[in-house]
């Protein structure tokens, strides 16, 4: 019969890492669109973004016994404020609008510095304020999540949207910007649902 044929029927569970043709895809598409070179053993499916960002934040406020606490670049998502709470981690804050450039990397070495954070969470491009960091803060960024083995969580759910820049055109530059051009302390959450949207 055609359930006995399938390998993932209605009786069975597919792989909870993901299917090995999914994760290779999803590897190919980060090389074509972001130029940056991910294992396909290190694409893990989620149910939704949401989801990916509430697992980043457990992952990286478990991994140090005093590292406890999720410092948010706001305005973002308040849902994953919520997502902290219900995990019983503690939150941080650093506003935007006040900090950027060299001023927000000084302001998150003040935080990182406390040895309290596990996890940063930012989108880029935010929402609702449709802030994108620039690459010098990406690449500041980077480096303090490396010196402080701090895990960044780049909530990228409008992938390619800002339309400043094309970056619909696989394997050429522009590329959309992401902070894994310089550490290797990240988490990619990306939204396959608004991708196929546009």
């Amino acid at each position: 019969s055609i359930l006995q044929n399938n390998l993932y029927s209605s009786s069975t569970y597919p792989p909870f890492d993901g299917i090995p043709r999914i994760k290779h895809a999803t590897s190919t598409f980060c090389k074509k669109f972001m130029n940056i070179d991910i294992e396909p053993k290190n694409c893990i499916p989620t149910v939704g973004a949401m989801h990916g960002c509430f697992i980043s934040q457990a992952i990286s406020a478990r991994r140090a016994k005093n590292a406890k606490t999720i410092l948010f670049l706001d305005p973002g998502f308040p849902v994953n404020k919520l997502q902290a709470k219900f995990l019983g981690l503690n939150i941080e804050s650093i506003d935007l609008y006040y900090y950027r450039s060299e001023k927000l990397l000084i302001e998150l070495e003040k935080y990182f510095s406390t040895g309290k954070i596990g996890g940063v969470i930012w989108s880029n491009p935010n929402n609702p304020s449709w802030i994108c960091l620039k690459e010098n803060e990406l690449k500041g960024i980077g480096k303090l999540l490396t010196k402080y083995d701090v895990i960044g969580i780049e909530d990228i759910a409008y992938f390619g949207m800002d339309f400043r820049y094309d970056y619909s055109i696989p394997g050429e530059p522009p590329y959309q910007p992401t902070v894994a051009n310089y550490t290797e302390n990240y988490f990619i959450i990306i939204s396959s649902s608004k991708i196929f949207s546009y």
